[in-house]
């Protein structure tokens, strides 16, 4: 249904354009200064005002390191400018390790400054780089030498009277030795990512493995090695840009769909590719638009630049009215890599099941179509949502929303430059938003109807689907005991019977595009296909209870039936009604220090941030543990004292 869209949208878009966009992005954010990303979002408004966007402003957002954001710590503004660091003794050996205005990502982001001469130390090789090892050694007055993620020893490193660290850390020493990694978090928090006040403030490099492999070389060889450090920097009470434009709808245009994107990433693919892509969509459909060869939509198309879950949950607590009126959300995080060359597909996150909807179907057919003319456009599903600033898809913020991205070998390194852009890459990827982004901003009843229909089809295969999994299971497990393959049947029955509810779930979704009066026309259609959900749950429940009926008399064993007696950890969550006093993921930033620095931040969503969707002051906390682990599969996590934590420490109540 959205075949003629695509048509249309991929005649105009030129992948080179965006390509052109995105360097424009990327020769201001490469720096990932503060005042270089404020220069990066006024490149996004000039744009959009050039191409005839409406409502185009800059966003400026605290970032003084103490607003909170829901339960994000907005982060310090930081400036640098020179950034070097070279061997001074011995002078045999004498060099630069780095230089920033020739790698910019040289220096660690939120690195503290030196005084202007610099500074000289001498060099302490870690082996295992870890806070313990640190803690036994003399470490006063040194640099660090690692190859470990830096920020796992900032605090005892800066505790103990160090320097500074130098870090030759990489996700892949063997295949780009000679490349820098970019250390883009230097949170004191276990798990925390942005530098706020509350923060040690520590020097640190980042170089090449190559260079750390030198460098520890010379150490045993030499015995002692000493370097000089210069960082420029500064910590200021700033703003976090980002830059906002609209493609005006009609009939609806108080209804938005919004496309969110990063700005102040160092990458040329990840991010500045998600703003080109974006740039390139408003162009696109402002231009058919205007010369009538698309109609304009009944809502409005939303193009939010803006920093990754910082600026966008920033934006979503500034805008609740707005956001009650987002009828659909898709992030472009990192989208013009050519999967072959980059060794990774692009990855599309489904929504929560908290929060299921039509659009997990509807994107999943357009990027079907997309491959299709693309063979090398390859992409993948993940199984369960994945918090990648998708955080719109909160059920207290209520829009559906996915992200689309890719972390290929030069994700977070200076070889993200623009010579590893794809044209095709980020052509295939436009046309595929702008085709989603459209679709929505024009649907009505016609296409509510395909949708609830295409929603039904693929909810029975899903359904068909997980009854065979759990076939093929048993029948290649040694299932020994009768109590076992019992339970096996009482958590398949319970899996269909929670699928089922999620199918009709995402059918009844469509109502979110629809009038009130549309919603009382096509509720004969839901109901109907609801019931036919119904009947397919029924049947295969049907099929995995026969096969595990003809597995009993094969192997002897008799099903018994299962009484569920509750812990006592149960019983007590069963008492716990929790409300959720926050929007998005709980992140730890506002603990006081004694609390943080040993519970590790829980911001990119798992367990617990599964959890908190499912809370609606109405279920208990046992029926939360039952939707995570049906959600996710298995559930590890103490989550009674988890949300005790969490109530002890003012996130919920209950």
């Amino acid at each position: 249904m959205f075949k003629k869209i695509m048509e249309v949208i991929e005649q105009e878009f030129s992948g080179a354009k965006a390509i052109e966009y995105t360097r424009g992005v990327w020769n201001n954010d490469r720096w990932f200064t503060f005042s270089k990303i404020l220069d990066g979002a006024r490149y996004c408004v000039d744009v959009m005002k050039s191409d005839g966007l409406s409502e185009v402003e800059l966003i400026e957002q605290p970032a003084d390191g103490e607003t909170l954001f829901g339960n994000w710590m907005s982060p310090l503004a930081w400036d640098v400018g020179e950034a070097t660091l070279e061997i001074v003794e011995p002078k045999e050996s004498a060099q630069v390790l780095a230089n920033r205005q020739e790698v910019p990502c040289a220096v660690v982001m939120w690195s503290a400054p030196t005084h202007k001469e610099g500074i000289e130390a001498e060099v302490l090789s870690l082996e295992q780089g870890t806070p313990e090892e640190v803690e036994k050694l003399d470490v006063a007055g040194k640099m660090l030498l690692t190859d470990k993620q830096p920020r796992g020893i900032k605090v005892a490193a800066a505790k103990n009277g160090a320097m500074g660290i130098i870090s030759f850390y990489s996700t892949r020493p063997d295949d780009l030795p000679d490349v820098t990694m970019w250390i883009n978090g230097w949170s004191n928090l276990p798990g925390g990512w942005m530098l706020t006040k509350r923060d040690t403030h520590l020097v640190g490099f980042s170089i090449p493995p190559a260079k750390g492999r030198m460098l520890r070389d010379i150490i045993h060889n030499s015995g002692k090695v000493v370097v000089r450090a210069k960082v420029d920097s500064r910590f200021y009470a700033g703003i976090l840009p980002g830059a906002t434009g609209v493609i005006e709808g009609t009939s609806c245009k108080h209804e938005e769909v919004m496309v969110l994107g990063h700005n102040g990433e160092q990458g040329a693919n990840d991010n500045a590719s998600g703003c080109g892509a974006m740039l390139e969509i408003g162009r696109c459909l402002n231009s058919l638009i205007n010369s009538g060869k698309l109609p304009r939509p009944k809502r409005s198309i939303r193009i939010l630049m803006c920093a990754e879950c910082y600026g966008s949950l920033a934006y979503v607590t500034a805008n609740m009215e707005r956001m009650k009126n987002t009828v659909a959300c898709i992030n472009l995080d990192t989208v013009a890599g050519a999967p072959y060359a980059i060794g990774a597909p692009l990855q599309f996150t489904p929504n929560p099941h908290s929060n299921m909807s039509y659009t997990d179907v509807l994107t999943e057919k357009i990027l079907e179509a997309v491959s299709s003319q693309n063979h090398n456009f390859v992409y993948r599903t993940l199984k369960n949502f994945s918090m990648i600033d998708n955080l719109m898809a909160d059920p207290m913020v209520g829009s559906p929303a996915h992200s689309f991205y890719e972390i290929g070998k030069y994700w977070h390194t200076s070889a993200d430059t623009p010579e590893i852009l794809d044209e095709n890459t980020i052509k295939s990827s436009g046309i595929f938003a702008a085709t989603y982004l459209y679709f929505i901003a024009n649907a009505g009843y016609n296409e509510a109807q395909w949708l609830a229909h295409e929603v039904a089809t693929k909810g029975k295969q899903r359904i068909a689907n997980e009854v065979q999994a759990h076939i093929t299971s048993f029948l290649t497990t040694d299932i020994a005991s009768d109590e076992s393959l019992s339970q096996l049947r009482a958590e398949g029955t319970k899996r269909i019977n929670y699928l089922l509810e999620r199918q009709i779930e995402a059918v009844h979704s469509v109502k979110r595009l629809l009038s009130e009066d549309e919603i009382s026309q096509i509720n004969g259609t839901l109901d109907e296909l609801s019931k036919q959900l119904n009947q397919t749950a029924k049947d295969e429940t049907h099929r995995f209870e026969h096969a595990i009926d003809e597995y009993a008399k094969t192997h002897n064993l008799t099903l018994v039936e299962i009484k569920e007696e509750l812990t006592e950890t149960e019983r007590e969550a069963s008492q716990i009604i929790p409300k959720r006093k926050f929007i998005g993921t709980v992140t730890y930033d506002d603990l006081p220090d004694e609390l943080r620095l040993k519970k590790s931040s829980p911001r990119w969503w798992g367990e617990l941030g599964c959890a908190l969707y499912w809370c609606d002051g109405k279920r208990n906390l046992l029926e939360i543990m039952t939707l995570v682990k049906l959600e996710l599969g298995n559930l590890n996590a103490d989550l009674v004292s988890e949300f005790e934590f969490l109530a002890e420490h003012g996130y919920v109540s209950f």
